[in-house]
C-alpha cells in the first residue's frame, strides 16, 4: 500500500504555480454553502475545510483558488435515504426526483444496461447492482430506481444500515486554471459516463494531491492542460479512477494510488478501469501503484505523444497493466508489472501491451506473467487500424518470469496484414519452469528463444529455469514495499461482487470454504486452483470465504450477483 503523507493544517498563505500569493483564508464549516464562500471572495483566495461531511455541495472555483481540508473533511455526493415504506415483497423509498445525465450507446454490459444511470445506491459503503425493473431486483445487492414515480425499491429490510443515494454531479468543475485541491476526500458523486467528480469535463492547470477520490459513478478526476495528480488513493469508482480532458500538454500523474475501480457494470474495452488518456502530449506517469482495477491499469489510447512511463507498480489488474494504443513515442521504463491482464482467453494483450502504436522505447521492466488463462509479457500488436501503424517499436533490456506454460512476448499480427516494419525485441532475459517452452510469437508463428533468434530478434536474450530470480535495474526507482515477491502473507480474492467465478491469489492455500448466511457450506476446495468457478445454481447474496493457510485462517465477506 501507499502511504501518504497527511501534513497538519498549519497553512496561512500558499505560493500558486502562477506565482501569485494567496490574499486571504476562509474557515468552511460543515453546513456552510461553499459556493457562496467562493462567490463572495476575490481569485487566489486559500479555503480552509474543517472536519465533517460537506452533503450534496458542488464547487465552481475562482481562478488560483486553494481548498484544503483538515483531516476528515468530505465532499458527499450523496442524500441519505431514511424514510423506507414496505411495499409487497419490496421496500420503497419516495421523493427521489433527480435526473442525472445519461450517456447512452453501448457502454453498458448487456446483463446490466442501467450503468448509464449515474444515480447510485449505497448501503454501509457498498454500491449495489442498479437493475433494469423492480422485478430483477430478486437480492440484497440489487435495486431499481423508477424515475417515472420517483422512488427507489429494494429488497431488503432497511432497518440499521446506512443508505445513500447519488445526486449531485461534481464536487469540483469550471474552466478556472490554477485551482489547489489538496487533502480532501470526494465520494459517492453522481458523476456521469465519462465525467469527473473532480473535474466534471476535465479541470485545466490543477493540483490535486493527497485527496481519496472514491465511490463515484463515473470517473473519479478528469483533468487536463498542465494538472498534477499525486499522493492521491483512486479507487472504487464506477467506471474509470482517472482520464484526461483531450489535448493535455505536460500533465503529470505521480505516486498516487489506483485500485478496485470500475464497478459499475461498463464495458471495460469501451472505456473502463484504472484509468485512460487521450490526445497528451508529454505525460509523465510515474511511480503509481496501480491493481485489482477491472479493467486497463495505465492506458493511454488515441494521439498520445512523447508519454513517459516509469517507476510504476500495476499488478492485478482485469487487462493490460500498461498500454500503449494507437499512440506514438512513449518510453516505458523501470515498471514492475505482475499478474495482469487476468481474463481468459486474451492472448494478445500484455502485461505490457503496445497496439497499433510506433517509437516505443520499453526498458529496464520486470514481468511477472501468472496463470493458464492468458496473460502474456510484452506485445505489439499491429491491427487494420489506418492511419496507426506499429512500426520502430524497440523492446530491450527487459526481464521477464513465466510461471505457467501459457503466455508470450512477441508480435501479433492480423491475418492479411504484412509485417510491421523496425521492430526490435533484444536481450531480454527470461525465466520460467520449462525453458524450451514456446513462449514467443512473431506474426503468425510461435517457436522457443532459439527458433526467435534464429528470425532476427531477441538477439542477446536468454532463458533460464530460475523463477525465483530477483532482479533489480540500476538507476530506476520503484516503491520497495510493494515489490516483495508473494509470500504466505499475501492474499488477494477478486471480484467482490463475483458472478459465476473467483480468483483467488495467493500463495500455501491449503483450504478454501465457502458458507451462506445460514452457516451452510456451499464451497469446499482442497488446494484450490487460481480461478474457482461456481455452480450457476449459486443464489444471490452474501457468503462467507474462509481461507486456511498453515496455521492461519482468513475469514472475508463476499457478495454473490446475478
Amino acid at each position: 500500500m501507499l502511504h501518504h503523507l497527511k501534513a497538519k493544517f498549519t497553512v496561512f498563505c500558499v505560493v500558486l504555480s502562477s506565482g501569485l500569493l494567496a490574499q486571504s483564508t476562509i474557515t468552511i464549516n460543515p453546513g456552510d454553502d461553499i459556493q457562496s464562500k467562493v462567490n463572495s471572495n476575490p481569485e487566489n483566495t486559500v479555503f480552509n475545510l474543517t472536519a465533517g461531511v460537506y452533503r450534496m455541495q458542488s464547487v465552481i472555483p475562482k481562478n488560483g483558488d486553494v481548498f484544503i481540508g483538515q483531516n476528515g473533511a468530505i465532499l458527499n455526493g450523496s442524500r441519505v435515504l431514511s424514510s423506507w415504506k414496505k411495499s409487497g415483497n419490496y421496500w420503497a423509498h419516495g421523493g427521489q426526483d433527480q435526473q442525472g445525465q445519461q450517456l447512452q450507446g453501448g457502454w453498458c454490459d448487456p446483463a446490466y444496461p442501467r450503468c448509464h444511470f449515474p444515480e447510485d445506491l449505497f448501503v454501509d459503503d457498498v454500491p449495489l447492482t442498479h437493475q433494469e425493473s423492480k422485478q430483477k431486483v430478486v437480492s440484497v445487492t440489487d435495486w431499481f430506481f423508477d424515475q417515472n414515480v420517483d422512488s427507489v425499491y429494494i429488497r431488503f429490510n432497511p432497518e440499521g444500515k446506512k443508505i445513500e443515494i447519488g445526486v449531485t454531479e461534481s464536487a469540483f468543475s469550471g474552466s478556472s486554471i490554477n485551482v489547489t485541491l489538496r487533502n480532501l476526500i470526494v465520494e459517492k458523486y453522481a458523476s456521469a459516463t465519462q465525467k469527473g467528480a473532480i473535474g466534471a469535463d476535465g479541470c485545466i492547470d490543477w493540483l490535486i494531491e493527497n485527496c481519496d477520490v472514491r465511490l463515484n459513478h463515473g470517473v473519479g478526476i478528469h483533468f487536463s492542460g498542465k494538472s498534477i495528480v499525486r499522493n492521491c488513493k483512486i479507487y472504487r469508482n464506477g467506471q474509470l479512477g482517472i482520464k484526461t480532458r483531450l489535448n493535455s500538454d505536460g500533465a503529470l500523474v505521480e505516486n498516487n494510488e489506483i485500485y478496485e475501480n470500475k464497478y459499475a457494470p461498463y464495458i471495460y474495452s469501451n472505456e473502463g478501469g484504472g484509468s485512460k488518456f487521450a490526445r497528451t502530449n508529454h505525460l509523465v506517469i510515474r511511480k503509481n501503484y496501480v491493481h485489482h482495477n477491472y479493467g486497463p491499469g495505465l492506458w493511454t489510447d488515441i494521439d498520445n505523444v512523447n508519454s513517459l512511463y516509469e517507476g510504476n507498480v500495476c499488478e492485478y489488474n482485469w487487462a493490460a497493466g500498461i498500454f500503449h494504443e494507437i499512440s506514438y513515442d512513449a518510453t516505458i521504463r523501470c515498471n514492475v508489472l505482475r499478474y495482469n491482464n487476468q481474463k481468459p482467453n486474451q492472448m494478445e494483450a500484455g502485461n505490457i501491451f503496445i497496439s497499433n502504436s510506433v517509437n516505443c522505447d520499453v526498458y529496464n521492466n520486470i514481468i511477472v506473467v501468472n496463470g493458464e488463462a492468458g496473460p502474456n509479457g510484452i506485445t505489439v500488436k499491429y491491427a487494420n487500424r489506418p492511419p496507426y501503424l506499429s512500426n520502430n517499436n524497440s523492446v530491450h533490456n527487459n526481464d521477464v518470469t513465466f510461471l505457467a506454460s501459457k503466455g508470450i512476448s512477441g508480435l501479433n499480427v492480423d491475418n492479411g496484414l504484412a509485417l510491421p516494419t523496425g521492430n526490435q525485441f533484444k536481450n531480454n532475459s527470461f525465466h520460467a519452469n520449462n525453458g524450451t517452452y514456446t513462449y514467443f510469437k512473431w506474426g503468425g508463428s510461435k517457436g522457443d528463444l532459439t527458433w526467435m533468434q534464429s528470425i532476427g530478434q531477441e538477439v542477446g536474450s536468454k532463458i533460464d529455469s530460475d523463477i525465483n530470480a530477483s532482479v533489480k535495474f540500476s538507476g530506476c526507482e520503484l516503491y520497495s514495499d510493494v515489490l516483495k515477491p508473494m509470500s504466505a502473507n499475501d492474499l488477494v480474492v477478486f471480484p467482490n461482487p463475483f458472478i459465476d467465478e473467483l480468483n483467488v491469489l495467493g500463495q500455501g492455500i491449503d483450504d478454501l470454504k465457502m458458507y451462506n448466511m445460514n452457516g451452510k457450506l456451499v464451497i469446499h476446495e482442497v488446494c484450490p486452483a487460481t480461478v474457482i468457478k461456481l455452480p450457476s445454481s449459486l443464489p444471490s447474496g452474501i457468503y462467507i470465504l474462509r481461507i486456511v493457510r498453515g496455521e492461519s485462517v482468513v475469514n472475508a465477506k463476499l457478495v454473490k450477483s446475478n
